[in-house]
């Protein structure tokens, strides 16, 4: 009787097993099926491959990276993935650039995993060399960095459109990947030949450069596998993706987040003065480095150094014997930290004394206006109650800087 029992029992869970095995199997075609169609099934044709069609080449222009044995793909080794993903993670909120065509500027942000100090002067030296390399091919301007043991920051300015002729086209992609290079060799073959595959190269070059994300793309992977290579190890390298606030193209933000970017080897207690830390703008543009004095230029909207420099090296320096919270003298960390808790209001020069999360997760930095204005291009990316943009920064005296982000939780540390 009891071996009855335990046989009967087996069969049950066996059909419950199957049921919830059809069940599940149910679902999944049935969300797949509908998310591929939301998708679109002409958009999934053209971007990837069909089966035993061949390679890549006719998708986008051969390079020279592609292999030279053409590989058969299968549909299937494609667009599932995305699809399961999504079904079993939130998909991530895109990414606020200003709108194709124009001129924009960012700071970007990025950890090492963990929080860990693994960048020495020997990678913070390699990481320098990539930034520059990189920046000159994609035609992004850079106006001020800090580079630190376990992060680094970028003042990036990006243009609207890249026109380039084929002569200055050839020419950065000789820079870029090296003289003789498969890269260079087949652009210039394609110059002198002429032909369809002539404006596919050129648009695929033209289509990449001035962008932020492809800039940081290869500038934190290529670090990363030099890293691991070098450390024989692996992994990945970057705690998340890279933080890109947009910063409007104004005197008091661009400032405030130079200023910011500069002070942050003084704030981690590495040195008094940034012309002091080696791996900063600030310090290279003393030092005589025409690439960072042009971007302090840039940042004080004044064409001589002279000049630039004095002014921007008063807002660097401006620390207080001031008034705040019926104290007055040398302003500390603590006394900062205490008046902003008891409600209190500082200065630009006083705030940036301190760690402040707007400008890493604030999404958009400027005036309210300019913050309303970007709020209603992505409009459809927030909730549906919010109906304004611009949110003040906490602490920092009225009408100062707006961002689009309203953060709540430690904001300054």
């Amino acid at each position: 009787m009891y071996q009855v029992c335990q046989e009967g029992e087996l069969v049950f869970l066996k059909v419950v097993i199957i049921l919830v095995f059809a069940g599940y199997c149910a679902f999944f075609k049935r969300s797949t099926e509908t998310l591929h169609a939301s998708l679109g099934h002409q958009h999934a044709k053209d971007a990837f491959p069909q089966e035993g069609t061949g390679n890549l080449s006719s998708h986008r222009p051969n390079t020279g990276i592609e292999a030279a044995t053409p590989v058969k793909y299968d549909q299937s080794d494609f667009w599932p993935v995305p699809l399961r993903t999504a079904m079993l993670i939130p998909m991530r909120r895109s990414r606020l650039k200003v709108p194709s065509g124009q001129q924009g500027l960012y700071h970007c942000m990025s950890r090492i995993v963990g929080g860990q100090f693994l960048l020495g002067p020997v990678e913070q030296k390699e990481f320098h060399r990539r930034m520059w390399h990189l920046a000159d091919f994609f035609c992004i301007k850079i106006i001020n960095y800090s580079l630190m043991s376990n992060h680094y920051h970028q003042f990036l300015e990006v243009p609207g459109y890249v026109v380039l002729t084929d002569e200055e086209l050839l020419e950065k992609v000789t820079a870029y990947y090296g003289k003789g290079s498969n890269e260079a060799v087949i652009l210039a073959t394609a110059f002198e030949k002429g032909g369809e595959q002539t404006d596919s190269l050129r648009d695929y070059y033209l289509h990449h450069m001035g962008d932020i994300s492809e800039y940081q793309k290869r500038l934190k992977g290529g670090f990363s596998s030099w890293y691991n290579k070098r450390k024989h190890r692996k992994g990945t390298l970057w705690m998340e993706r890279f933080k890109s606030p947009i910063i409007e193209d104004v005197d008091s933000a661009r400032q405030a987040v130079s200023a910011y970017i500069d002070l942050n080897p003084v704030r981690a207690s590495l040195v008094a003065d940034p012309k002091d830390y080696h791996y900063c703008a600030y310090a290279a543009a003393v030092a005589g480095d025409k690439r960072c004095r042009k971007g302090i230029m840039r940042v004080m909207d004044i064409d001589d150094w002279e000049a630039a420099s004095a002014q921007y090296r008063i807002l660097l320096v401006q620390t207080g014997s001031k008034h705040v919270d019926g104290k007055t003298g040398a302003i500390s960390r603590e006394l900062l930290m205490q008046t902003l808790e008891k409600g209190g209001k500082l200065s630009m020069a006083e705030i940036l004394r301190l760690r402040i999360r707007y400008f890493s997760d604030g999404q958009v930095i400027g005036t309210e206006a300019y913050v309303e204005e970007l709020f209603q291009l992505y409009k459809s990316q927030f909730g549906k109650r919010r109906t304004t943009g611009a949110r003040p920064f906490k602490g920092l005296a009225p009408g100062s800087l707006f961002c689009l982000r309203d953060l709540r939780n430690a904001v300054f540390s």
